[in-house]
């Protein structure tokens, strides 16, 4: 039976397969939207805010996959001591529904009063069920801005919704940007196909037993 053994072993080996579920930023941005709701620059830079929540939505894949990387297209005040708030939320009838995860947050500070495409430093990678919509929401006391576009070209864009202070809208009116990716584990082809030759092998052992009782 080590032949079986080595087999499994090998064949447990896997990959993991990044999936791109949603992706507009590299789209023209068409304006910038501030959590604290100022209209005195794109940075927002009046002082950190709580004013509002932002919220995008996605669609996962087919399978299974944990969310592994967000993007933002975003900008705020450098001098600010404000922190933006960065969650998962799942999906109530087209609308942002509950908190599944907070995926984690960004300093002011780290950021420019030029738009950005800001990679988020996650603090979970929550597993997301087959070809379920959820929304990424922005809030928080901060002077960050999140861009939109009015364009709808990108991954998995088309079909999605945005939210803020003025309700829920189709991409169509203008959604934000960002980058959302999740992985899959998927296993080595080398190892299911040493799987099967070795399934065969034990199976042909089987029979020349049987024949020699």
């Amino acid at each position: 039976m080590k032949v079986l053994e080595i087999a499994l072993l090998v064949a447990s080996a896997s990959t993991l397969q990044a999936d791109i579920l949603y992706n507009n930023t590299t789209n023209a941005s068409s304006g910038v939207d501030c959590l604290s709701n100022s209209s005195t620059n794109t940075g927002c830079q009046t002082g950190p805010v709580s004013n509002g929540h932002f919220y995008d939505s996605f669609t996962s894949g087919a399978v299974a996959e944990r969310l592994s990387d967000l993007k933002l297209v975003i900008d705020a005040d450098p001098t600010s001591s404000g922190i933006l708030d960065i969650g998962l939320y799942s999906d109530s009838s087209t609308s942002p529904g509950a908190l599944v995860t907070t995926l984690g947050t960004v300093a002011d500070s780290s950021l420019t009063t030029s738009l950005t495409i800001h990679d988020v430093a996650l603090t979970a990678n929550p597993l997301l069920q087959p070809d379920t919509r959820y929304w990424i929401g922005l809030s928080g006391v901060t002077t960050a801005g999140w861009s939109w576009t009015s364009s709808t070209s990108g991954t998995g864009v088309s079909g999605e919704f945005f939210a803020n202070g003025g309700g829920v809208l189709s991409n169509s009116h203008g959604p934000y940007q960002m980058e959302v990716q999740a992985q899959t584990t998927v296993p080595e082809p080398s190892g299911v196909l040493l799987l099967s030759t070795a399934l065969v092998a034990v199976a042909t052992l089987l029979r020349r037993r049987l024949r020699s009782l």
